[in-house]
């Protein structure tokens, strides 16, 4: 496998519905100002899920958080329904490093830190920029006991 310098990784909560719809639309390039202005974030073969379904995760998570009776408030959101994450790649890397192989480390990585502990994930490769990055969003309740993600 390649060694890759400079990657940088990001963690920020989800803490409303609508934050968590929104990162969701915007990770699969769904919002309404990415579809009006012809920007294609990632492909259907860069994204995926594990634990859900890859297009509807969002209520994956809503659903999840009811089957533990995990509560969360619409009004005054105040629990973390999920995390976003992203790694980013160096641009100096784009000679050694294709969008499939960012799929596939990013399969890898989503498989053995998330899913692989019971956290429902989704993620994708966006094509969009100079540097290759990816994006995920883990539930915060797991899926088998509803305990929460740690970082």
């Amino acid at each position: 496998m390649a060694v890759y310098g400079n990657v940088n990784v990001k963690y920020a909560p989800c803490k409303s519905v609508a934050q968590l719809h929104s990162a969701a639309d915007y990770i699969l390039g769904k919002k309404k100002e990415q579809l009006s202005s012809g920007v294609i974030k990632t492909k259907s073969e860069l994204y995926n899920a594990f634990g859900c379904n890859r297009d509807n995760f969002a209520n994956s998570v809503l659903m999840t958080r009811k089957m533990h009776q995990k509560k969360y408030s619409r009004f005054f959101p105040r629990d973390i329904l999920a995390q976003k994450l992203s790694i980013s790649f160096h641009p100096e890397d784009n000679d050694k490093l294709t969008y499939e192989d960012a799929y596939k480390i990013a399969e890898d990585f989503a498989h053995k830190f998330f899913w692989k502990k019971g956290f429902e994930v989704l993620f994708a490769v966006h094509v969009d920029t100079e540097h290759v990055h990816v994006h995920f969003l883990v539930n915060n309740c797991n899926q088998k006991d509803g305990s929460s993600f740690r970082t």
